[in-house]
């Protein structure tokens, strides 16, 4: 995940795919994409709620920075979300729902 500073937005993208083999299922939450500086937390993709699956544990930064939670406005894409507990720099990394229950 890359946040970039574009004029007066924050821009997080990102690509690629990610190896779930040995993380653990935490449960779902629904979530339209945000970002959180403290605690870390993040969700990108397109700003609509959907379902996502949680799964951990992830080592990660306790804070992206300060201030307050903000919702997108624009994206696009399945949302992919990644949410540090700060007090033991663990996290777990959240992905569409739909995309574990369509696998075999």
């Amino acid at each position: 995940m890359t946040f970039s500073q574009v004029g007066a937005n924050v821009v997080a993208s990102g690509a690629g795919s990610i190896d779930t083999k040995g993380l653990t299922s935490h449960g779902n939450a629904d979530l339209t994409p945000f970002v959180e500086p403290f605690p870390a937390a993040e969700a990108t993709g397109s700003p609509v709620v959907a379902t996502t699956e949680f799964y951990g544990y992830l080592p990660g930064p306790p804070y992206f920075g300060f201030g307050g939670e903000t919702f997108a406005t624009t994206g696009a894409g399945a949302i992919v979300s990644i949410r540090v507990i700060s007090s033991i720099e663990t996290g777990f990394i959240g992905f569409p729902a739909a995309m574990f229950s369509a696998r075999p």
